[in-house]
């Protein structure tokens, strides 16, 4: 050890010993609802792996009378007997994830929703234990079953995410009477009577049961959820202005004493004078030695600039040079969570050149391969890329348990660690193919022809004019067949073909260049008369118009008699008969039509549409979005085009039909089936990770029956026999298994084997087995060509079984024959097969066989008992419908699509794993393993692994860290960090809390940012997890330096929105040095968000719309308002089952909800909109209205079509905001104009004690100079709970009413300041159509540092001369200040012009005026834009109107209405309407000595407020907890108020 590290470790143990006191931050925050147990979030857990795991905890925990913690002796008893319950249905990996689900309260949401729900019925109050049946309730057992048979016709309200007790919701499940229990299954005493009532009824087939959570405190204890998952950081604060308040903070913490022992001559007990007296030969060793004491004794010293060069790379170098793995990582979390005061000790590290090397290698890899800078952290999970911008450990246990249950199963099969690493790359991403239906079909009717038609005879026949320069751009227009739209619709469903009739004519009118087409699917006499009129129409009026205008007409009128819509449209006077009868010329046609579209494999539901044989999804086919998309996939297809002229690809001669359908993924049938999860064909996968099935089992029901899904699937999996075209090639190595489940003694049953087996005579990738799915219970004698089959499968070769299969089923009269006994076995036999043993082998068939079948597949699939079914590679395909096919185009297809998806690729890596040698073996594995990665497809957004550093983990610029248990599945974390980052800094601490849960591999690669010239990093962080149960989760800062003033900041998931409840401390100034012991605070969850987008049917968005959220009792507890543009809105919510309306007003006057994606109703366009907040994961919703019936020219904001001024046409000028104001806003529907309300409007911001005392202040001189009724508004998001809980009585001692608004900064708007006071300033300024409700018509800001000496009131009357809004510009007459006038030269003098610089501590706000213009979104795109720059916008809230000045105009308001004597002459001061405290560069005085001697008033405002403080305090102040106004406020958890009733409305919640 050399003698510079014995100096750093002897300065670090003097640091310890003398430098910093050990005081501490402590941060805690709680849910807003009691604790809930946690025996009930397991349960919930168990459901999302299995329901029936689910039930079968509840079952474990019955063998208690009371399963609580008191019950069982202790809590860790309690937590043990529950893990030991719950680990017996989980694997290892989904086990550990379950201690952090727990450790998290990831499910305490899901448990107080259904909490939440009992408590609305209002029975909580009589017993924690009822039923509901159909709306009428009881807490009695034995009333149960006659309340059952009163049911009648009473409603039941069931919701997508219920228990059932019931395995599968059949149709005739649901048509049961369902009775929903709400108790809680630790309290066996009141749950078991009714439970078990309920699963004896359920079992019966009597009822459905279906249990809900609730629960009652536990010896009244009111204690609430502790949450852990997020982050607490503190900032170090500028100190350039002083910012603190002087006021004497109550606390029960004892004053501390301190003084200073040390002598000026003595640093930590050295004296260096008698040292250098004593050794004159060591003077420089000694002023060194002397150098790093001095240096250690103040960590927080400034450095300078070239000390702070190397940083980052000093941190990491650091790190890795400890002795052992561990040691290094903890080193790296610890010096990246406290780098502020490590930045001194590590500047004075010597990096090894080894390690700058490795490490310039990793950026250059980085750089070349994946594109991330200098700087900049990822992170990787099994190669999966994740956001650092939302990333949580609730979000990441998602990621977890969806890899983990990959992982395992792959594990399960015996694939070890290697075998997975090297299958979970980003070569195995699913890839997804975009396949388009040949539309050469003679069957389409087309209605135009552009290479034919005269209409279109002018036009350049020549692929080279897609070339020509187009003036105005957009589409050219050739005579040539480019855009081909096929538009398939059902005649007679009017509400689904009227908008699309009506694109379709105005493109003929318009003269698009559009080639369409149309397949009418007829099947009622309605639907046959429209086609037969419009058919008539378009063969002898020529004119396409003319048909589509007869069949807008027939649509607009909603007329069922089609004969007089098309006498009248066709002016037709002769016998309609020879029209409308079958004997009609086009008759054939329809019926050819009719054909196609079952022949073309698109889903039963219309209307269909395909460009260019590319069908379009269900929102695309939505009327405000059709004719955006069909323009869109023009305009995309012209560019490819003309890519394709440009290059010599396309010329004249060439046919662009032929061309379009003769590529790749052209197909003559498109089973959707095949492609993947839709809303009616959910993918379903078979659990085939079990490999040690035996195949006997097979033959005894009894026993197979016993088995669950997994060990079934096994045993099918070993008994199967199959039929494979590479059997007879001698290389039987198949990627795909096909099992076919049917019937073979029914015609269709048949014709889908005999479909699968024509298929195998062309493709060698696959095999067949048989499954028998009958209607009735396989017995001696039945089923015979079932049998046979099988008996030939099992005894024959592949090629002599397939010939005897084709000879017994191709021709349905031999097996008429055979089953009338006119013909006999022999007749069908085949070589090897003699009739003897066929008949012999069906009359002793073994019926076990068959019967397990049955079983597997009604019960454990449950798929309907004798339906048809194709299962591929575990992918449940099915159940078919009674006349759906699957013909062998589709097993082509399907053959085609799991080959380029997947299936090659597969191959390929399997080969070099080398696992087998046996094909069979090597085929059963590449099925499981194909099973096991294609479930990772299920979802909406498929997993896509990307390419990680290709760095080796031996690198000296790599930290790798394997797993702590070698022989268990491991997951992969690969993270590239920059340690002195805010990214690095939370990152190391997610992954730290990671590996106390789940057993990962870390490789941590090294990206530090070199040359730096400030300080990277300057913040604390702590990550609040801890896996161990009892422990009471908090973020703990010890040994932070004292002389620093910090600002608290809670890192906390997207969707939640915390406060400060409890704190006497000013948490936005917090300096330890004045603290005698530490700072203790608790925060609150008060709000989940919803988000989303809201749409009209033009595809705009109804700004202004207003959207409340309630129950059915309540329907406004929380409201906002729709914004410009993007459609964006927030509402505030909790646990709970909401429904989303339109406000009464104007909102419900012109709109209605039409639709909504996203939400928990059980079809898209059902009412009401019901939205379940039941996890803390954002909730994004998107809600489609349209106008009613002749509303559609009404405004829904009053003048609101004036022209925007200064539009410049990018996405950002379309962006515009709505408003969230608070919970019990005062917004209503009553139009602007009639609003006379002579309340002032004071909106302000503060944060931190200072800065509300001056609040407070300003408050009282606003109130004392005005007789009208005054409303304040302040931002919720920065109060402390001092300052909110002394609001009330604040408010009621001087008569005004206040308001606590609250907003969270939109996601995408992704520019969030890192430092806090560029928060509050963006607040100030983007979100002014957030926060107030349309009903107020101006709003004044005044800055809390400000005193007023005018009525507000004649700001607020003052005409503004059309500008949205009013500032005072910046004084100019105090000349000694000329020098820090930075407006007056450089970018802001030209960009200004000749206007004036406008300070933002004062202004006045239209709202009307500035809503009318979009002017939120203009300020909120230019911030977006500008924002990118740090150095730019340096004063956010008044450089950002400044610099919009142009588009967005500043009204001047007099000088007078605001003076600040910084830039103000005295002589100016007494026409102060407001004095502003604003800060002064050059003399830098504090706020409180500059307020005492500018303001003369303020002193006594000052101390009266002081002494109304200490009066409220002396009457007995509440806890310093946060109230709030109580309008509109609910308590979520307490007990009921009402009375208890018996009955409701079942879709009250």
């Amino acid at each position: 050890m050399n003698y510079q590290q014995v100096l750093i470790i002897f300065v670090l143990l003097i640091i310890n010993c003398y430098g910093i006191k050990d005081k501490f931050v402590s941060i805690t925050l709680d849910a807003k609802w009691l604790d809930t147990p946690h025996h009930q979030e397991a349960s919930e857990f168990l459901a999302t792996q299995n329901q029936q795991y689910f039930w079968s905890l509840i079952n474990d925990v019955s063998s208690f009378d009371s399963f609580t913690p008191d019950a069982l002796g202790s809590t860790q008893n309690y937590y043990d007997q529950l893990l030991t319950f719950s680990s017996q249905y989980l694997n290892s990996i989904t086990n550990n994830l379950l201690r952090m689900a727990l450790a998290l309260r990831s499910y305490s949401p899901t448990v107080q929703m259904m909490r939440k729900m009992a408590h609305d019925t209002g029975m909580t109050r009589q017993c924690s234990t009822f039923v509901d049946i159909h709306g009428v309730y009881t807490c009695n057992v034995e009333d149960v079953d006659k309340l059952i048979e009163a049911v009648g016709e009473r409603s039941k309200f069931l919701l997508p995410f219920d228990h059932h007790y019931s395995k599968k919701q059949t149709d005739e499940q649901q048509s049961l009477v369902t009775v929903v229990l709400y108790g809680d299954f630790g309290n066996q005493n009141e749950f078991k009577p009714f439970h078990s009532k309920l699963v004896s009824l359920a079992l019966n087939g009597k009822i459905d049961y279906v249990l809900r959570h609730n629960s009652k405190p536990l010896n009244g204890n009111r204690k609430k959820v502790r949450l852990a998952g997020y982050g607490v950081e503190l900032q170090i604060k500028s100190t350039e202005y002083k910012a603190t308040d002087d006021s004497k903070i109550r606390d029960d913490q004892m004053n501390a004493t301190s003084g200073d022992d040390k002598q000026e001559e003595q640093v930590h007990g050295f004296i260096f004078s008698k040292l250098k007296d004593l050794h004159p030969d060591k003077q420089s060793e000694l002023n060194d030695y002397r150098t790093y004491l001095l240096d250690g004794s103040d960590p927080m010293s400034p450095l300078k600039a070239w000390q702070m060069q190397d940083l980052s790379l000093q941190c990491a170098y650091r790190a890795i040079s400890e002795n052992t793995l561990e040691e290094a990582f903890n080193t790296l979390v610890e010096l990246s969570q406290n780098f502020p005061s490590r930045a001194r000790l590590l500047s004075k590290v010597k990096v090894d050149s080894s390690f700058r090397d490795a490490h310039r290698a990793n950026q250059e890899e980085f750089r070349s391969h994946m594109e991330i800078e200098a700087g900049n952290s990822a992170l990787f999970i099994n190669s999966i890329p994740q956001s650092l911008d939302t990333i949580d450990l609730y979000v990441l246990l998602n990621v977890l348990l969806n890899e983990g249950q990959m992982m395992e199963r792959l594990h399960m099969i015996g694939l070890n660690k290697t075998h997975t690493r090297q299958l979970l790359t980003n070569e195995l991403n699913i890839q997804s193919i975009n396949y388009i239906l040949d539309f050469r079909h003679p069957s389409i009717l087309w209605l135009n022809d552009l290479e034919k038609d005269s209409q279109y005879s002018k036009w350049s026949a020549s692929y080279y004019d897609l070339l020509r320069n187009n003036f105005f751009g957009g589409l050219r227009t050739i005579r040539k067949n480019l855009y081909n739209l096929v538009v398939i619709i059902d005649p007679s469903q009017i509400d689904t073909s009227y908008e699309l009739m009506k694109n379709l004519e105005a493109y003929f009118v318009h003269e698009l260049p559009i080639r369409i087409g149309v397949i009418f699917v007829t099947s009622d006499e309605y639907s046959i008369n429209i086609y037969r009129a419009f058919r008539y129409l378009l063969k002898y009026h020529g004119n396409p118009s003319r048909a589509l205008g007869f069949l807008n007409e027939l649509y607009k009128s909603k007329s069922t008699d089609v004969q007089q819509i098309f006498s009248k449209k066709a002016k037709y006077s002769g016998s309609l008969s020879s029209i409308f009868d079958e004997t009609n010329p086009f008759e054939k046609e329809r019926e050819e039509m009719n054909e196609y579209f079952e022949q073309s494999g698109l889903s039963r539901g219309v209307p269909h549409v395909l460009f260019n044989g590319n069908p379009l999804t269900a929102d695309e086919l939505l009327p405000s979005a059709f004719e955006d998309v069909v323009t869109t996939r023009m305009l995309k297809m012209q560019f490819d085009l003309q890519q394709q002229v440009y290059h010599g690809q396309l010329k004249d001669s060439d046919d662009i039909i032929e061309i379009l359908n003769t590529k790749p993924n052209v197909v003559k049938r498109l089973n959707q089936r095949i492609f993947g999860q839709t809303p009616t064909m959910p993918t379903i996968y078979v659990d085939l990770s079990m490999i040690n099935g035996q195949a006997k089992d097979l033959l005894d029901k009894n026993k197979f029956q016993t088995l669950n899904v997994r060990e079934q699937a096994s045993v099918i999996m070993a008994s199967m026999i199959y039929l494979g075209k590479k059997d007879e090639l001698g290389q039987p190595l198949y990627p795909i298994t096909l099992w076919v489940a049917c019937d073979l003694d029914r015609p269709d049953g048949r014709q889908l084997f005999l479909n699968a087996l024509t298929y195998l005579k062309s493709h060698t990738h696959a095999r067949l087995g048989l499954l028998a799915s009958f209607d009735t219970e396989s017995h001696p004698g039945s089923h015979p060509l079932t049998k046979a089959v099988y008996t030939a499968i099992r005894l024959l070769s592949p090629p002599i079984a397939r010939t005897f299969i084709f000879k017994l089923l191709k021709d349905e009269s031999v097996v008429e024959d055979l089953l009338a006994k006119r013909k006999s076995w022999s007749d069908v036999t085949v070589s090897g097969l003699s009739s003897e043993t066929l008949e012999h082998e069906i009359a002793t068939f073994n019926d076990n066989i068959f019967q397990s079948h049955s079983i597997f597949l009604e019960h454990s699939l449950n798929l309907p008992r004798g339906s048809r079914s194709v299962l591929v590679n575990g992918r449940i395909l099915g159940p078919l419908h009674d006349n759906e096919q699957f013909t062998e185009d589709d097993f082509i297809l399907l053959d085609t699509h799991l080959s380029s998806t997947l299936n090659d690729r597969l191959i390929r890596i399997v080969s070099k794993l080398q696992l087998s040698n046996d094909p069979s073996q090597l085929s059963d594995l590449l099925m499981r393993i194909s099973s096991i990665i294609s479930q990772n497809d299920k979802s909406p957004t498929p997993v896509t692994r990307k390419q990680t550093p290709r760095i080796a983990s031996t690198s000296k610029a790599v930290l790798y860290l394997p797993a702590q248990n070698l022989n268990e599945p491991s997951f992969l974390f690969e993270a590239i960090i920059e340690p002195a980052s805010r990214d690095g800094q939370r990152l190391l601490s997610l992954l730290s809390a990671l590996r106390q849960s789940i057993n990962i591999d870390l490789v941590i690669y090294f990206n530090c940012k070199l040359q730096l010239s400030e300080m990277p990093l300057k913040s604390f962080y702590r990550y609040v997890y801890d896996i161990n149960l009892q422990q009471t989760p908090n973020a703990l800062f010890t040994h932070v330096p004292e002389t620093p003033i910090l600002t608290l900041g809670m890192v906390t998931p997207e969707s939640w929105m915390v406060e400060a409840v409890t704190s006497p401390y000013d948490l936005d100034n917090i300096h330890l040095k004045n603290v005698p012991i530490g700072v203790n605070a608790n925060f609150e969850l008060q709000y989940l968000l919803i988000e989303g987008q809201c749409f009209d049917e033009t595809q705009s968005y109804p700004r202004g719309l207003q959207l409340i959220l309630g129950t059915n009792k309540t329907k406004n507890l929380f409201d906002t308002i729709v914004m410009a543009n993007l459609g964006y809105f927030q509402l505030k919510a909790y646990p709970g089952v909401w429904h989303l309306n339109l406000r009464e007003g104007r909102s419900d006057d012109i709109y209605t909800i039409a639709s909504h994606d996203n939400t928990d109703t059980s079809t898209r366009t059902s009412q009401p909109v019901i939205v379940a907040i039941r996890s803390f994961d954002a909730r994004w919703i998107k809600v489609y209205v349209g106008r009613k019936p002749g509303k559609e020219n009404e405004k829904l904001l009053e003048d609101s079509a004036e022209d925007s001024q200064g539009g410049s046409g990018s996405i950002w000028d379309s962006f515009s905001f709505g408003g969230s104001p608070s919970s019990g806003s005062g917004s209503t529907g009553t139009k602007i104009d009639e609003v006379t309300d002579d309340t002032i409007n004071i909106f302000s911001v503060a944060s931190g004690h200072l800065y509300e005392r001056l609040l407070r202040i300003m408050m009282v001189s606003v109130l004392k100079n005005t007789k009208k009724p005054v409303k304040f508004w302040f931002l919720k998001n920065f109060l402390s709970p001092v300052f909110t809980s002394f609001l009330p009585y604040y408010a009621q001692h001087y008569n005004f009413t206040y308001e606590l608004v609250q907003y969270k900064w939109p996601k995408w708007l992704t520019v969030y300041p890192s430092e806090k006071q560029r928060v509050i300033w963006g607040y100030k300024i983007l979100f002014l159509d957030v926060l107030f409700p349309l009903d107020v018509k101006k709003v004044i800001f005044v800055d809390a540092d400000q005193i007023v000496r005018a009525d507000m009131a004649e700001l607020r009357d003052l005409d503004l001369h059309g500008a949205p809004y009013g500032y005072v510009p910046f004084c100019e007459n105090r000349k000694e200040m000329d020098g820090y006038r930075f407006w007056k030269s450089g970018y802001w003098a030209s960009h200004l012009g000749h206007r004036r610089y406008h300070i933002s501590a004062l202004y006045v706000i239209d709202l009307k005026k500035f809503r009318k213009i979009a002017a939120g979104d203009r300020l909120r795109g230019q911030y977006y834009g500008l924002s990118q720059d740090p150095n730019s916008l340096s004063n956010l809230d008044q450089d950002l109107p400044n610099n919009m000045i142009h588009q967005v105009n500043i009204y001047s308001l007099p000088e007078e209405w605001l003076w600040c004597e910084t830039w103000c002459d005295d002589e100016s001061k007494k026409r102060a309407k407001t004095i502003d405290l604003c800060n002064n560069p050059q003399t830098k005085e504090s706020k409180l000595t500059a307020a005492a001697r500018i303001v003369g008033e303020w002193s006594d405002y000052d101390q009266e407020v002081k002494n109304l403080m200490n009066q409220w305090e002396e009457e007995g102040k509440p806890n310093l907890l946060l109230t709030t106004p109580a309008t509109n406020s609910i308590n979520i958890d307490n007990e009921d108020r009402t009375s208890s009733i018996n009955t409701h409305d079942p879709t009250e919640l």
